[in-house]
């Protein structure tokens, strides 16, 4: 199933030089920066115009993690400066960015797929313009002594937080094999922290993502259940915007989503996997063979198919499987998704 999932080639920057990084560009490396969003730009609202003539956007990422490389690289390689956005990257936990776009105090967020779901079915108005994946990108590690999945009956689970994507991806896992409540999911902070947990031994399973699945893995924690293989879908996160910004803002939402398109390209092509590996090493503070293994495991989905579109079926499943609101049993998959915007511009 991994194989067949996301990416496009686009003609313009194949099989060129990478960009330099614009030097308007606030680039700042994951863990350098409060869950805050305002902890950046301070003065720059959205839409005007900065000094070097571009315009400054928030957008933030939710967890140190591979899983958000197109937009790493995208910085990193100037794609956002190139498409006229002075952007600023910032870390905002998963549940508090929902609150955060709706203030405006960032203007795009990688926002979970449950997360979208639950706040929408709850009188929020946000929609997901592009994916990160449509197949979780997590993990389950867990002690040598758990030796098949059903043994995690009885068992605590470590997730980041309730409402995120981990425990939904938990939620998953345990439905995929018969085990719907069956094992305790514990909060434990961020996923750094998680990781933590299985180290000192408070918890004996977890959902991890690149790369911190290596990271366990390398602690005597071997990868029990690989999200991306198992075949359920789920929107691992992706981009996501109020309605109303989208609506009053369509041109920047347009133009951030072309170099976000542009540095899931990037990663695409294997020619870039240096400088792919190097922009995981800067962002998820990571040394060069964890970054490397990281890369390999989210590579399928970068190169698997044309576009980060979203994909109706993962949403079915949160619906489904995870959501307990009960409105998700009338609710439709289109009314979370947007793909009309990166239909416009991927040839």
């Amino acid at each position: 199933m991994l194989v067949s999932l996301c990416v496009l080639a686009l003609s313009a920057c194949a099989g060129t030089a990478p960009a330099s990084p614009s030097a308007s560009a606030t680039s700042k490396p994951a863990g350098s920066v409060a869950p805050a969003a305002s902890s950046t730009s301070a003065g720059k609202p959205a839409g005007s115009a900065a000094a070097s003539g571009l315009t400054p956007v928030k957008v933030a990422f939710s967890q140190v993690t591979a899983g958000s490389a197109p937009t790493y690289v995208a910085m990193d390689q100037g794609f956002f400066a190139k498409h006229g956005l002075d952007v600023s990257i910032v870390q905002v936990a998963g549940p508090q960015e929902v609150p955060a776009l709706t203030a405006d105090d960032i203007q795009i967020g990688a926002v979970g797929g449950n997360e979208l779901v639950d706040a929408d079915l709850a009188g929020a108005s946000l929609v997901m313009v592009a994916s990160s994946s449509n197949y979780p990108l997590f993990s389950l590690n867990a002690a040598k002594s758990i030796a098949e999945p059903k043994q995690l009956a009885g068992k605590t689970i470590g997730i980041t937080s309730a409402g995120s994507s981990s425990e939904a991806v938990a939620k998953i896992f345990l439905h995929h094999f018969g085990l719907d409540g069956q094992a305790k999911l514990q909060p434990s902070g961020q996923i750094q922290a998680v990781l933590a947990g299985l180290e000192n031994g408070t918890l004996t399973s977890a959902v991890l993502s690149p790369p911190s699945t290596e990271l366990a893995a390398k602690q005597g924690f071997p990868e029990l259940i690989n999200g991306p293989t198992l075949g359920e879908p789920m929107v691992h996160g992706g981009m996501a915007v109020t309605r109303d910004y989208l609506k009053a803002h369509p041109d920047i939402v347009k133009e951030a989503l072309q170099g976000y398109l542009e540095g899931w390209q990037f990663l695409a092509d294997p020619a870039n996997e240096a400088a792919s590996v190097q922009s995981l090493v800067k962002w998820t503070k990571t040394d060069q063979n964890v970054a490397e293994e990281s890369y390999k495991y989210i590579y399928p989905v970068w190169s698997g198919s044309k576009t980060p579109r979203i994909d109706p079926k993962a949403i079915a499943n949160i619906l489904d499987v995870v959501s307990t609101n009960p409105k998700a049993k009338s609710a439709k998959p289109e009314d979370f998704i947007a793909n009309s915007i990166l239909n416009s511009i991927a040839k």
